[in-house]
């Protein structure tokens, strides 16, 4: 048993909320869930955190999924511990959205009176906010698994305004999600917010630890690095840095950033944002899963794709057909998405460079209402992003910031 003093972290703060975010659906994104469910058994079995101070957001179609072989059981580890049982079902289902998060996060318990538990953070000057967030993303937005996408203006703002009204000590927010540095980039200083992402603004994020059994993947790398190096770190002594530096080590493909308040808050114990209060806890905690493990890393944009071509791989003859034609389908998908763009890009500029400029450059996100109108257009008349689709709306934010915002709408209606 190891105790750990108050005294050793620093000053009793007020209370710690949490909101936790899955921003996906369906089974082949079991992992976003499957990390979701892992950061809550951090906060609640670790970290003391009462279950009424942690919100959980997620569409809850994996545990019991006819594709899970193993009914109410989700791990996020190659034989890892079921992560599962006692997470709470806030909001589940259609409930998990974009304007439901901002709501949530804001405290805002008008909006959310009659929609799952109602529950919203109700913090104080004194207390400190820990808000992780997995899955898909953009430049500029990341997903949700129904309605609007949830845009870096958006959650900049309610930020922003939430310090400004005094509802937060401190903040940290993990994101994990391809491009997530692109929801940062615009963060202000000077607010007490520490934010790190799985990826800088222009890359993919990575999924992570495939298994045969349930046919997927189940964690993504950012993501399973923070909550195995929590699993085991005392965390009056380990530091947000401390574990962004751990976390940085060991994700071999994307490069996590931090934001915000990162040079004044990342000496701040993680006890501070991890452990109720930033209290105590009776004993050393070993662990969801004991031994640490490396495995392959995929592009999040290909997790769909290399799934089902693991599952044909490995399926018995009489259900390779039924596998192979969903790999087909998917192929099919890509090119259709594939084909669509290379219409767009064309209708935008004629000039080869330029046009490659398009798909490739980096450009900060700053006209949202551009982009905003441009995606709703898009899956309007195209249809909604696929994961693999989301790899080309840069070519919307960065027509935005350039001077193709005008030609955008017919370069849809044109090319779908």
């Amino acid at each position: 048993m190891i105790v750990v003093l108050v005294a050793l972290i620093g000053v009793v703060m007020g209370d710690n909320w949490a909101l936790l975010v899955a921003g996906s659906n369906q089974y082949y994104n079991y992992r976003h869930q499957a990390d979701i469910c892992h950061a809550f058994q951090i906060l609640v079995k670790k970290g003391n955190f009462p279950a009424d101070h942690v919100i959980v957001m997620m569409y809850d179609d994996i545990a019991n999924n006819a594709q899970n072989p193993i009914k109410g059981n989700i791990i996020n580890h190659p034989n890892g511990t079921n992560v599962y049982p006692g997470v709470n079902k806030d909001y589940t289902g259609d409930n998990v959205t974009a304007a439901n998060f901002l709501s949530v996060l804001n405290g805002s318990e008008d909006a959310m009176r009659g929609i799952g538990s109602g529950r919203v953070i109700k913090s104080t000057s004194k207390d400190n906010i820990f808000v992780y967030y997995s899955d898909h993303g953009a430049p500029g937005f990341v997903g949700m698994p129904t309605g609007a996408y949830l845009y870096a203006k958006d959650v900049l703002a309610v930020l922003k305004s939430m310090k400004e009204d005094n509802k937060f000590n401190k903040l940290v927010f993990y994101l994990e999600a391809c491009e997530s540095g692109s929801m940062f980039e615009n963060l202000e200083s000077g607010l007490n917010i520490y934010a790190t992402t799985a990826a800088n603004p222009d890359e993919s994020s990575y999924a992570y630890y495939y298994d045969a059994t349930r046919q997927t993947y189940l964690g993504d790398e950012y993501s399973v690095r923070w909550m195995e190096d929590s699993d085991v770190e005392d965390e009056s002594t380990w530091t947000l840095d401390d574990q962004f530096k751990k976390v940085v080590s060991e994700v071999t493909e994307s490069h996590p950033q931090k934001y915000g308040d990162a040079s004044t808050m990342g000496s701040d114990k993680l006890a501070l944002y991890q452990s109720y209060k930033a209290s105590s806890y009776a004993q050393r905690f070993v662990g969801m899963n004991a031994v640490k493990t490396f495995s392959e890393s995929v592009d999040n944009r290909d997790v769909k794709l290399m799934s089902l071509t693991r599952q044909l791989k490995d399926a018995p003859r009489e259900k390779k057909a039924v596998i192979n034609q969903l790999l087909l389908e998917e192929m099919l998908e890509r090119s259709r998405v594939d084909n669509i763009f290379n219409k767009v890009l064309n209708f935008l500029e004629e000039d080869e460079t330029l046009r490659l400029g398009l798909l490739t450059k980096s450009v900060r996100v700053q006209d949202f209402d551009c982009l905003k109108k441009t995606v709703e257009t898009f899956e309007n008349r195209c249809g909604r992003f696929t994961e693999y689709g989301l790899m080309y709306a840069r070519v919307f934010s960065n027509a935005c910031e350039g001077s193709y915002a005008d030609k955008l709408e017919d370069a849809i209606f044109m090319s779908c």
